[in-house]
């Protein structure tokens, strides 16, 4: 949001270079504020996107370890009945 006018009593204590000027300056660091926290933000959401990575890694690893412990135990199950199921025949 650009400032676009200076009320008329300041425009008459600065003049008119002045009230041109304060508007510029009033731009620029309304742009650099924006520049600033859109910056920030980046940083921020590039932190927290890193987080989130490292959690799903996490996971991942943890999901693959049960899932190997599960298989073992279904081999071990079938194997199991299997050899029941021979045993008595």
């Amino acid at each position: 949001m650009e400032i676009l006018t200076v009320p008329k009593a300041l425009r008459e204590k600065l003049g008119e270079e002045g009230a041109d000027s304060l508007i510029d300056l009033l731009n620029k660091s309304n742009k650099q504020q924006k520049e600033d926290i859109l910056l920030f933000n980046k940083v921020g959401l590039a932190r927290e996107f890193d987080k989130v990575h490292e959690t799903i890694a996490s996971s991942k690893s943890d999901i693959i370890k049960w899932m190997f412990i599960f298989w073992l135990g279904q081999i071990a199950a079938i194997l199991g009945i299997l050899f029941a199921f021979f045993r008595k025949s």
